[in-house]
């Protein structure tokens, strides 16, 4: 995409929690995609959607190929918060 630079690329994975790859690089490993997915605001959005809708998200949860885990860590986390 013309103007898509770098810095262009950065934002938009650290949006979406997905790992940059640059030239030559293969897919990350599963403990390096849920590292950064769990540290940017990507983590924030999907964790506060599990509270918002906690059916639709259990119904999910099977849905975690790309990141295992996921359902388990943000209703961990929101027992937490609620405490």
């Amino acid at each position: 995409m013309p103007d898509f630079d770098r810095a262009a690329i950065h934002e938009l994975s650290d949006e979406f929690g997905l790992v940059p790859l640059v030239d030559g690089q293969t897919d990350p490993t599963d403990r390096i995609r849920r590292h950064y997915f769990f540290t940017l605001p990507a983590w924030d959005g999907l964790s506060q959607w599990v509270i918002r809708h906690p059916r639709i998200a259990k119904a999910q949860a099977g849905c975690d190929s790309y990141l295992p885990g996921w359902y388990r860590r943000a209703t961990i986390e929101a027992e937490a918060l609620s405490a």
